[in-house]
């Protein structure tokens, strides 16, 4: 417990990592890193629209870290030709999200030729 003013708050942890499949199976620490070491296996979607690329790949470790909601184990991501990061992350529970959501910032790039629009 932490007090801050003269009320209490209350910081909650996990208390342990939960690694997850494809298939949204919790798995051990051994199959998470052996599926992360498979490069067809990580990646989900890619698409190159001019000078950018959209990458959408599976990470198998929750990364939401809000404790709540459900766990966050895709992620989209768009580089510019040099490989900065440009527009928006997004993170997705399921493959079927994160494959729809890749197709919404795909079709976003091709419209405006803009990622930073989607």
């Amino acid at each position: 417990m932490l007090t801050a003013g003269g009320s209490r708050l209350r910081l909650v942890r996990p208390t342990s990592v939960a690694f997850y499949d494809r298939a949204n199976r919790q798995i051990d620490l051994d199959e998470w890193s052996r599926l992360l070491e498979d490069s067809a296996y990580r990646r989900v979607a890619e698409d190159t629209i001019g000078d950018f690329w959209v990458s959408t790949v599976w990470l198998g470790l929750d990364h939401n870290f809000l404790n709540y909601g459900p766990f966050l184990i895709y992620e989209t991501m768009t580089f510019n030709k040099i490989g900065e990061p440009v527009g928006d992350l997004r993170r997705y529970a399921t493959e079927e999200q994160a494959l729809n959501g890749h197709r919404e910032i795909v079709d976003a790039c091709r419209e405006t030729g803009d990622p930073s629009t989607h």
